[in-house]
């Protein structure tokens, strides 16, 4: 189960300092220098952190490693560090002209660009999403998965019944955070898989794991983005970067 998350880690250089850490009521934020990443603030404070120390001064690649941390408030760290490594314009960029596996789909919502496709089609959305509304007259049958369900949802452990027979799975990437991403994603073995949302590291090696999509953000300006987090504003991370797709290839070898 570590697999995905130590391959994850790895590649973040040792030589990258954390200068700042801030947490807001809906995001986490990690600076080094002008570039930050961010992260779903996931609450979970029941097990003690594995960084005891202020993460201040310390290297990207040890506060990205607190992704592993089952105290979920640190492991929510964890992921914005790993987001500011992988979620930077310049690097996505590179690493799309660099592999004809891989390439950018448009700019729209994801629920937007997907409302014709998911027609008469199985769908599971695990979290909640704008734009959703779009795919309730269209699909066969949508099964929405909550951690927290309202009325209507499906339970966190109706994962295990309902994900094996979609067509479509779309998973927020803030799974990755409470540890239940490399299950979901077995589950989802069958569907076309859309990991969403601004937790989700926007890097390949999450299409090894059985993601056929990213669909995250790029913050491209960084002080509006810091302080949309330090004055704990409820403005839409969008406001502050770009919504950006990546899709493998099919049959594609990464």
């Amino acid at each position: 189960m570590w697999q995905l998350y130590n391959e994850l880690i790895k590649e973040v250089p040792i030589n990258i300092t954390v200068d700042e850490v801030i947490y807001g009521p809906r995001f986490v934020m990690v600076r080094s220098g002008d570039r930050i990443g961010v992260a779903m603030n996931t609450s979970g404070t029941s097990i003690p952190p594995i960084i005891k120390e202020s993460p201040i001064g310390k290297s990207l690649k040890e506060v990205a490693a607190a992704i592993k941390s089952w105290n979920l408030s640190e492991a929510s760290m964890g992921a914005a560090a790993l987001n500011l490594y992988y979620n930077d314009n310049k690097k996505i960029e590179n690493l799309i002209n660099k592999n004809r596996e891989l390439r950018f789909l448009d700019n729209k919502d994801t629920f937007v660009a997907y409302e014709n496709k998911v027609k008469d089609k199985k769908v599971a959305i695990i979290g909640h999403f704008r734009n959703i509304s779009n795919f309730t007259d269209k699909v066969k049958d949508l099964y929405i998965i909550e951690k927290n369900p309202k009325e209507g949802d499906y339970p966190e452990s109706a994962c295990e019944y309902i994900l094996p027979f979609m067509d479509y799975v779309f998973i927020t990437g803030s799974t990755i955070i409470n540890k239940t991403l490399p299950r979901l994603l077995e589950l989802s073995s069958n569907a076309k898989v859309i990991l969403v949302g601004p937790t989700t590291p926007m890097t390949p090696i999450l299409f090894k794991y059985g993601v056929t999509e990213l669909s995250g953000a790029v913050i491209t300006d960084t002080l509006k983005c810091s302080e949309i987090i330090k004055e704990c504003k409820y403005s839409p991370l969008v406001e502050c970067g770009k919504e950006i797709r990546i899709e493998k290839i099919l049959g594609g070898q990464l």
